[in-house]
């Protein structure tokens, strides 16, 4: 069930629908986009929106990157969910479950049009990150995955509010919580994110990296520690040229 739970995940960013899910088992996922730096996210957002009844989408938070380091891009998330506003009653004739246009909409926020980790600390948090939050609170036993397509500071955000304002212990069940998936690390941020806090690293990191001419998806199972806690994924799980 687990490698079903994470074959799925990656097929919502890999253009493939799955099956199989009941309501309840459904992955919640938030995606922090990059949207418009180039048409790549464009493309993953459309892709990923003919099979969205597959998850239970909490969230679609545009952000800043390495690429797009001054300004974020709701508006196109917003262009894209009204185009989906016009075929969804179609999808729903061939499979039920898909989420209305209204729903989505409600669900899309932004970060502050800062990059990295110049968005990260005192008076840094936003709709994006508050958004993470709530969600991590949420009364829900199932994990919440994190897809990083572009950078991940409203991530690292949430996790640095949740570290000033939360006991120690549930710090820890709120990282416990997190599944990570991210394509490379897109700006400065990712130790805050992923390990530079007092309740540990996040363990559960799934990475597209790419090095040379390879990309590789990895899962850091057991993490290492470099300055800084910065916790890099160890282990490849899949490869392709």
């Amino acid at each position: 069930m687990q490698l079903l739970l994470y074959t799925g995940i990656l097929l919502f960013l890999g253009g493939r629908p799955v099956t199989g899910f009941t309501d309840q088992g459904k992955p919640r996922v938030i995606v922090l986009t990059d949207i418009e730096n180039e048409p790549d996210d464009a493309q993953s957002l459309v892709r990923s929106l003919t099979y969205v009844n597959q998850f239970e989408v909490e969230g679609i938070i545009a952000t800043t990157s390495i690429w797009l380091r001054n300004q974020t891009a709701e508006w196109r998330i917003h262009e894209i969910l009204e185009a989906y506003r016009e075929v969804q009653p179609n999808l729903e004739k061939h499979e039920t479950g898909y989420p209305t246009y209204n729903e989505l909409k409600g669900k899309t926020k932004a970060g502050i049009p800062l990059y990295g980790m110049n968005g990260v600390g005192e008076g840094k948090d936003s709709e994006g990150s508050d958004w993470i939050i709530m969600n991590l609170k949420k009364d829900d036993p199932r994990p919440l995955w994190v897809l990083a397509w572009g950078g991940p500071n409203w991530l690292a955000q949430a996790v640095w509010k949740l570290e000033q304002t939360e006991s120690s212990e549930d710090l820890k069940q709120y990282i416990r919580k997190l599944r990570v998936y991210t394509i490379s690390d897109q700006d400065d941020s990712g130790p805050m994110a992923m390990g530079s806090h007092t309740a540990g690293p996040i363990t559960e990191r799934w990475e597209i990296r790419c090095t040379g001419w390879t990309w590789t998806i990895q899962l850091c199972q057991k993490p290492v520690s470099l300055p800084r806690n910065w916790v890099i994924p160890k282990h490849c799980i899949l490869s392709w040229p």
